[in-house]
């Protein structure tokens, strides 16, 4: 069973992996891409109403999805039944969307915004038909099939939002980038996975899962109100264009914490549920992770905030420094957003949800009363403040898991404070390097990368941190694995 659980995660972390490298890299190419066509104003308008779409998406999966991976015994009955419950409630909202759709528009004063949430609308009733077989695929650590869906979806979407784009066309580029993924992502894991509904509905076993799901609806749903509301303030108080630099100051930072995250993030949650009732292995497990994910998201936004200014330039023209200082902070949450994540899904996995609800109220009511203070004192101070809520909200995550496994707060700083030394060197390392007479832009940016990146995993080796060596014993098992599997 040992054998067979990690041979699993070993092959799990590599599709996943590629799932996440694959599809980021297309996303990150085309984004530069829609950085360079498209300007603050386009994203800015996006990022108003981004909100009732993130809302909505949560409320579609209901935290069933969730209890589809959790629980120990699901049937095709609730499988079918979560799936027809998902399509009447993402035809709800896709109806409560379109009618309400003019309201927001008259509150942000923006009148394209009306057919903006309209269409945002339909990609919830998209999304709705395919949430089922992503987790079932989840459950059974298959994500193979999903690496297909998500590198084909977003390949195809990224074409179409940049022919838009190149067009003329504005914001709608990337609402035709949202719709598109969702649709193709969809009408690919059908394909692939062969699953259909049975023509049955039951109450009693909506009722069994939602009684795990409805702990991480309510811990889901305030974390994305959380995250979302400072758009609707900043949305409101100040100029698109500032949103829009906000917005994307944001976007780049989480979205490669999110692809670090995802790779071992998935994979991570589903090892802990079939470890929950082994407080060792978990332990061990947890702790490997916790390394592991750490030792990356420092490196790399080490060099984010260090190399900020030139990083902008280089990739999406200097039209965007605006946004420097925000990605800067924003990589300095990013640093520690694996860490919080890991923690929730050690929460999840052996079945204590309502501290993960806890800690997301927690977090949320912090959020919002910062938010209230430094809305009036400039965008710059609303992101200290969310960086600040965040530490907290580490803090606080660590001390609850460890009342559960014997490895708390103490000790995940323990095990994560050598990579922190090393990466407080190596980020000045790189700022020297910056100040060498090298005036191309590009060889500069080589040089810092290099530099820091080389320091740093000779840093790891000299030290034999757990993180090298867990490397090491990857990249020996993985691929015997891998081929083996593909056989």
């Amino acid at each position: 069973m040992k054998k067979n659980i990690k041979q699993q995660a070993y092959i799990s972390v590599f599709w996943s992996g590629i799932e996440r490298i694959g599809a980021q890299a297309i996303s990150f190419i085309s984004g530069i891409i829609l950085f360079r066509s498209l300007n603050s104003e386009d994203y800015g308008l996006l990022a108003k109403v981004i909100i009732f779409n993130a809302i909505s998406t949560t409320l579609i999966d209901s935290g069933l999805g969730t209890a589809l991976i959790q629980k120990k015994s699901v049937t095709r009955i609730h499988e079918s039944t979560i799936f027809y419950f998902n399509i009447l409630l993402g035809a709800f909202l896709f109806a409560l969307l379109f009618f309400t759709a003019p309201v927001i528009a008259i509150f942000f004063d923006e009148p394209q915004l009306t057919s903006i949430v309209r269409l945002l609308g339909l990609n919830i009733l998209i999304v709705s038909f395919g949430i089922v077989q992503f987790n079932i695929l989840i459950r059974r650590l298959d994500f193979k099939t999903s690496t297909k869906a998500s590198i084909l979806s977003t390949t195809i979407a990224s074409i179409a939002a940049i022919i838009l784009a190149k067009s003329g066309y504005g914001v709608w580029a990337l609402i035709a980038q949202i719709i598109v993924t969702s649709f193709v992502k969809v009408i690919t894991i059908w394909f692939f996975t062969k699953w259909s509904p049975l023509r049955v509905f039951s109450l009693k076993a909506l009722k069994e899962l939602f009684q795990f799901g409805n702990n991480v609806l309510i811990s889901s749903l305030v974390n994305t109100i959380g995250e979302n509301i400072s758009n609707v303030f900043i949305g409101k108080g100040y100029s698109t264009s500032q949103l829009g630099f906000y917005e994307r100051g944001k976007k780049l930072p989480l979205l490669t914490t999110g692809m670090i995250t995802g790779t071992v993030g998935r994979v991570a949650f589903s090892v802990f549920s079939k470890l929950q009732h082994e407080q060792e292995r978990l332990t061990n497990a947890y702790k490997k992770n916790l390394e592991y994910l750490i030792s990356v998201s420092i490196l790399i936004f080490t060099l984010f905030i260090v190399m900020a200014k030139t990083l902008v330039i280089i990739i999406i023209k200097e039209k965007w420094l605006p946004a420097v200082p925000y990605f800067q902070l924003f990589s300095l949450y990013a640093m520690i957003f694996p860490w919080i994540t890991l923690n929730g899904q050690l929460l999840y996995s052996i079945d204590r949800p309502n501290d993960n609800t806890k800690l997301s109220i927690i977090k949320q009511s912090l959020r919002v009363l910062f938010l209230v203070i430094t809305i009036g004192y400039g965008v710059i101070w609303v992101v200290i403040g969310e960086v600040l809520v965040n530490f907290i909200h580490l803090i606080l995550s660590s001390i609850y898991v460890g009342k559960y496994i014997p490895f708390g707060l103490y000790k995940q700083t323990k095990a994560i404070a050598p990579y922190v030394l090393m990466s407080i060197l190596t980020g000045v390392i790189i700022y020297f390097t910056g100040l060498l007479p090298i005036h191309n832009l590009y060889f500069m940016a080589a040089a810092q990368i290099l530099m820091g990146s080389g320091i740093y995993y000779l840093l790891n080796m000299l030290l034999k941190t757990t993180s090298y060596i867990e490397f090491q014993s990857l990249m020996k098992k993985v691929m015997p694995s891998i081929k083996q599997y593909l056989h």
